[in-house]
């Protein structure tokens, strides 16, 4: 079986504040706005503490803190629909679930690198060279284009614009660090018993009627 650990956004860099802006001016335009109720993260992480599934939130992206569980060997896997999670760690097992099917796809990084033949730092200039959650898409470098510079040793420096509004070489050391910046976690030990059953049936009885 699996044991599940609960991992929540924290607040966005402000690396990514240009590219936060955009996806809400592009929702609006769409009507592709959900605003859900603060209190449902407070709900999902009692309903969990009662089933004894440890929650945490992470202090920028989710993606960080499960890096730092990913490292510290305490987690094998991880369940997201992110790809731009690869770009945390080269030792990431990356599960991606679709919601219309029973499907997942698993993409193991160090698999991936070694098909690619890329070090995991040229993974990372590949992501930001084709837009990922920090950066928008360089002009005049598509994906057969940037793969094929870096494989010829050029680097991020070398391929992106002086003058943009992404920082590139800002994020790239974000990238690489940001794992380091949250909270040192030692996952608890699971049990049967660590469930509150009577406290869950209760809760369950009461909120999910």
């Amino acid at each position: 079986g699996t044991l599940e650990v609960i991992v929540f956004d924290g607040d966005y860099p402000p690396l990514k504040e240009h590219i936060i802006k955009q996806r809400q001016q592009e929702r609006l335009k769409t009507s592709e706005m959900f605003n859900f109720p603060p209190s449902m993260y407070d709900d999902i992480r009692t309903l969990c503490q009662l089933m004894a599934i440890p929650v945490y939130r992470a202090h920028y992206e989710a993606d960080s803190l499960c890096t730092k569980l990913i490292n510290s060997g305490q987690v094998q896997v991880v369940l997201s629909n992110d790809t731009d999670m690869l770009m945390y760690s080269p030792r990431v097992i990356l599960a991606q679930k679709y919601s219309y099917t029973n499907d997942i796809d698993i993409v193991d990084s160090q698999t991936l690198l070694s098909t690619l033949c890329l070090t995991h730092f040229q993974f990372i200039d590949l992501c930001i060279l084709l837009g990922c959650d920090y950066t928008y898409t360089v002009p005049g470098i598509g994906k057969v284009r940037a793969y094929e510079h870096l494989c010829q040793g050029k680097t991020l420096e070398e391929l992106t614009p002086i003058n943009s509004q992404c920082d590139y070489m800002a994020v790239r050391q974000f990238l690489t660090v940001c794992h380091s910046w949250e909270d040192d976690i030692t996952l608890p030990p699971f049990t049967l018993d660590s469930i509150d059953f009577p406290r869950l049936g209760q809760y369950l009885h009461t909120y999910c009627r």
